[in-house]
């Protein structure tokens, strides 16, 4: 492929839905998507994207005509690439969108060199709330109850997938006090995820654990 050619980090998905599970859990710079794809077409990939990273580069690719008068597409789409086009204006399409990002928030998932930390992923919600850090409550040790936030040591996790409420359970230690927090999320694969990720990082600070990088370990 011509992408990979030039050192960009290209990765390829089969069909619509396929392609925005992956942007759900990696953080990526720019979006290239036909109109015409299997489960998800390209228009309805923007909207779902757009809802959760609105200012990632998108490059769509069509040869229909009516989709490329389409309102609805120019307002999500970062360029409109009528087919067929030349690989050169596809090359200088991405360097300009990817140029344009750079210059962007820093502070946005969409920017060049973004990371998606734990605590911020987008899938780490219940029913429209954050889930972490989760609501601490006293297990048992000194007689403080009062734990809040990234706070203590991760002693050990535990994880449910019993649908309809995926779970981790953290098991925290903080000025001798142990508490249990219940991480309740919407993705049960997500869920799978985390819970591998706190399992490596036992007897580490939540803070440092809040921190993780999900873009590296996804």
């Amino acid at each position: 492929m011509m992408l990979r050619k030039e050192g960009y980090q290209v990765v390829e998905a089969s069909n619509g839905a396929q392609a925005l599970k992956l942007l759900s859990l990696k953080c990526f710079d720019l979006v290239i998507t036909d109109f015409v794809m299997p489960k998800l077409n390209g228009l309805k990939l923007i909207k779902e994207l757009h809802s959760v990273h609105p200012r990632i580069p998108i490059v769509l690719m069509t040869g229909d005509h009516r989709v490329i008068k389409s309102k609805a597409i120019l307002d999500g789409a970062a360029e409109v690439l009528p087919k067929p086009f030349e690989l050169a204006i596809l090359r200088s399409t991405i360097q300009r969108l990817l140029r344009d990002s750079s210059r962007a928030d820093t502070g946005t998932l969409s920017s060049v060199g973004a990371r998606m930390l734990l605590r911020d992923h987008p899938l780490m919600m219940y029913n429209g709330v954050r889930s972490w850090p989760p609501v601490w409550v006293w297990r048992g040790g000194n007689d403080n109850r009062n734990a809040k936030g990234e706070v203590g040591i991760l002693l050990d996790v535990a994880l449910s997938c019993v649908p309809p409420m995926p779970a981790c359970y953290l098991i925290m230690e903080h000025f001798g006090a142990e508490y249990i927090g219940t991480l309740l999320l919407n993705d049960g694969a997500f869920c799978r995820l985390v819970f591998d990720v706190l399992l490596q990082n036992r007897l580490k600070p939540l803070s440092e654990i809040g921190e993780i990088d999900l873009s590296y370990t996804l």
